[in-house]
């Protein structure tokens, strides 16, 4: 008999951690289980850059191919590689693993099981910083053929009767208009990080999305479409790299942007790799998938993840107004600057990239310059 690995949580993180596994010649002594009492489960519209991906991913899986962009008050900025929309049949597309569609069975406190459990769910405190959004599906012919074009964030003001500009905001909201495939689009209103209660933010985003609409010339009213909703952490409040844990959760995500399915796609050979070289004779606690040893993450994620921590309290910081000019600060460095700060896991090329950003803000905004040094000494 085979002996198990087992992956508990089949969010994207565990969809793709039994997918690989259950593939690699290296783990085929082993049997794959996954355990999520939802079983395999995508929630809402998961993106990334061409570039994030590994060549083994089916092109099945992608139902979108598109060129984004980044508009603000002056101007529209073209990013130069292909965003992906990835398809919500991605479960299906990534198999060859058992489904026990049931939670995990946690051992007795204390005890230790002689068997390999690689965590995918949250299991540590969320962060007070989150990420809300409330968007619409539309049809491609519900959208005027002037706006059909991919934007990933349109900072500009969608100029509602509240005075959207005004630092009297709840948060600085941006339009993210992509299509999903299908012959569909997703306009959605984003805050990107806040610390506000969701009951504040909500009829806040109701009232910014419905103004974008109209902004858009897309007649929303009584129209049925299907909504999406986004609500969650920015990450846990403090990284935990001493665990046999894989997920956005755990280090995975870009906390100043949320991105992080194209981090855990990168990575997941690698994290596999270091996870197989524990397998022979590694005690793993079966209460919290935990082995007892280093974490799975490499020190160059850590870093560049804690420098991303740098400029999300900067965010945190900000005002509406200062929130909107610091993105056209950070627009104006070019394509390769965005893009890169949002993919990256090279810590020196982050901290260059952050550096270029403070240098162009002491010029255009000096206190947004000083209230980047200090969220980078913490207070």
């Amino acid at each position: 008999m085979r002996r198990q690995l087992h992956i508990v949580g089949l969010g994207p993180a565990g969809i793709l951690a039994a997918h690989r596994a259950a593939s690699r010649p290296s783990m085929s002594d082993l049997h794959i289980v996954g355990w999520d009492p939802e079983g395999p489960n995508l929630k809402g519209t998961l993106c990334c850059f061409q570039r994030q991906l590994p060549t083994w991913f089916p092109d099945a899986a992608i139902a979108q191919r598109c060129t984004v962009s980044v508009e603000f008050d002056s101007g529209r900025l073209v990013l130069d590689d292909d965003y992906l929309v990835i398809s919500p049949q991605l479960s299906q597309l990534l198999g060859g693993y058992e489904v026990r569609q049931e939670r995990w069975p946690d051992a007795p406190d204390g005890e230790t099981v002689d068997t390999p459990v690689l965590c995918c769910m949250p299991r540590t405190k969320p962060m007070t910083a989150r990420q809300f959004a409330i968007g619409v599906i539309i049809p491609e012919d519900a959208l005027p053929r002037k706006h059909r074009y991919p934007v990933m964030m349109d900072w500009t003001a969608p100029e509602f009767a509240d005075a959207a500009a005004s630092d009297d905001e709840v948060a600085a909201t941006f339009s993210y208009r992509i299509p999903v495939g299908n012959g569909q689009w997703l306009i959605q209103e984003t805050v990107l990080a806040t610390e506000k209660p969701w009951a504040e933010v909500l009829p806040y985003l109701e009232a910014q999305l419905a103004a974008r609409l109209q902004k858009l010339d897309v007649d929303g009213a009584q129209q049925p479409w299907p909504r999406e909703v986004v609500d969650f952490p920015l990450g846990p409040e403090h990284v935990v790299n001493s665990a046999a844990v894989f997920s956005s959760q755990h280090g995975w995500m870009h906390p100043a942007t949320g991105y992080s399915f194209g981090a855990l796609a990168e990575d997941v050979d690698r994290m596999l790799d270091e996870f197989i070289g524990r397998l022979g004779g590694v005690a793993v606690n079966g209460a919290r998938g935990q082995t007892r040893r280093k974490g799975l993450r490499p020190l160059s994620r850590v870093l560049t993840e804690r420098l991303h921590r740098i400029g999300l309290a900067l965010l945190l910081s900000l005002s509406p107004v200062q929130t909107r000019q610091f993105f056209e600060c950070f627009f104006a460095l070019g394509p390769d600057v965005v893009r890169n700060y949002m993919i990256t896991t090279d810590p020196t090329m982050t901290a260059k990239l952050m550096f270029r950003l403070w240098l162009r803000l002491l010029m255009k905004h000096p206190e947004l310059a000083w209230k980047c040094v200090r969220a980078a000494c913490g207070f």
